[in-house]
């Protein structure tokens, strides 16, 4: 896969991780008491799709990760794709 940039609000940007991005998923279905087996195939199916959206693409944000993995999610868990669609604006 060629390595695509993930460029943040602040200006900063890292190479996309698809480990990280994996870990993240699987974080977040643990969280919202997802079963272990469950939660590494959504993580394992979402991380493909992204993956395959990635390809073509050189810079992506954040928040465009978070919304095709939530897309995906959705018709798998749709409790845990809101969950992780708005995570990181719930308090």
């Amino acid at each position: 896969m060629p390595e695509v940039t993930v460029r943040h609000s602040d200006k900063k940007s890292e190479l996309f991780s698809v480990d990280k991005l994996r870990a993240s998923i699987l974080s977040a279905a643990l969280a919202n008491s997802v079963p272990e087996g469950q939660a590494t195939q959504i993580a394992d199916t979402v991380t493909k799709n992204v993956d395959k959206w990635l390809k073509g693409r050189a810079v992506v944000t954040p928040k465009d990760i978070r919304r095709v993995a939530a897309q995906t999610i959705e018709p798998l868990h749709p409790g845990l794709a809101f969950f992780y669609a708005h995570g990181d604006r719930i308090i």
